[in-house]
């Protein structure tokens, strides 16, 4: 008998619903891309000539986020363009992403608002040096340049 009224019960239990709903959510996630596109000047540095905002590259790319953007820069040798051989022998030199002056002791970063694509500049500056007191040879640095999300 328990058994039959257990059977009955759950029968009433199964009656289908007249109305159901199905919530779909969708995401598109952060995305962000950075290029970056030296100018023959960044490849023939002239260092006993002195430079002030020349241009060595074009940060281009994209962000759909709304709250914006970061671009980071990392320099291998803290902002100083060494001998490949004798890395005693270095010029300094001073960096500018569009207008904002980035020290290079340390990783720098510039923050930026909104969505979309972008273009930015990317100078150099140094004071030349007498070829004379310096090693023949290249002079190098690597930048890094890192775009994250904000």
């Amino acid at each position: 008998m328990k058994f039959i009224l257990a059977f009955l019960l759950s029968i009433g239990s199964l009656k289908a619903a007249t109305t159901g709903t199905l919530a779909l959510t969708g995401i598109i996630p952060k995305k962000v891309e950075i290029t970056v596109s030296p100018t023959p000047a960044a490849s023939n540095l002239n260092l006993e000539l002195t430079q002030s905002n020349l241009s060595v590259a074009t940060l281009t790319g994209k962000s759909n986020v709304n709250a914006g953007y970061k671009i980071t820069v990392i320099s291998s040798n803290l902002g100083k363009l060494v001998h490949t051989v004798n890395n005693t022998q270095f010029v300094n030199y001073t960096l500018k992403l569009d207008t904002t002056s980035l020290p290079l002791t340390s990783p720098s970063f510039v923050n930026y608002t909104g969505k979309g694509t972008y273009s930015k500049d990317v100078n150099i500056s140094y004071t030349g040096v007498d070829g004379f007191n310096f090693d023949d040879g290249n002079y190098t640095d690597t930048l890094t340049f890192t775009i994250s999300a904000n």
